[in-house]
């Protein structure tokens, strides 16, 4: 029999002093941004935070080998971070590596089951290695858990992506399979 895994709590959100390296990155910052992360990261090692702001915006700015360094870092730290984990995922996928992009994906859905761009993310990975029903079956659990949710509600990770925005996306990725 299947062994059942209790879901642990997410780690605590990012301190309070993260929030003014974020707001740089927000307004378009980004060195100063990472020199401000990189300080934080410093003085505070265990601290998972800084190393996964500075893994996205390495991933954000294509510095693909960087972000998969520091997204490295956080997951030796956080072993079950679902965040860690796709961002992992999409760094795999843009360096072409969608083998080990589709296991990070796969170990996102692991440790958070209802993180839904995991899924959609799941679905076009499937699909771009030839698993078109193994796809459409991601995309399914995707719009179950969607199913009943506010449409304008933001989707976690989505930067800025709505529960809407994210329906289309599965319709089209759906028409696209079929």
């Amino acid at each position: 029999p299947a062994t059942l895994v209790a879901k642990r709590p997410p780690p605590l959100p990012p301190p309070a002093e993260l929030q003014s390296a974020v707001a740089l990155f927000d307004l378009g910052r980004a060195e100063e941004a990472l020199k401000k992360l990189t300080a934080l990261a410093a003085t505070n090692p265990e601290n998972i935070w800084p190393p996964f702001w500075i893994a996205k915006i390495h991933a954000n700015r294509l510095e693909l080998e960087n972000a998969e360094h520091w997204v490295d870092i956080v997951l030796e730290r956080e072993p079950l971070l679902a965040p860690a984990h796709y961002l992992r995922g999409l760094i795999l996928q843009e360096l072409g590596r969608l083998e080990q992009s589709l296991e990070a994906v796969r170990s996102c859905l692991y440790a958070d089951p209802e993180f839904l761009l995991g899924y959609f993310s799941l679905a076009g990975l499937l699909g771009r290695l030839s698993q078109p029903q193994r796809a459409l079956k991601a995309l399914q659990n995707l719009e179950d858990l969607l199913a009943g949710q506010d449409r304008e509600a933001m989707v976690p990770e989505g930067d800025g992506l709505t529960v809407g925005r994210l329906s289309e996306f599965i319709s089209a990725q759906k028409e696209l399979l079929a």
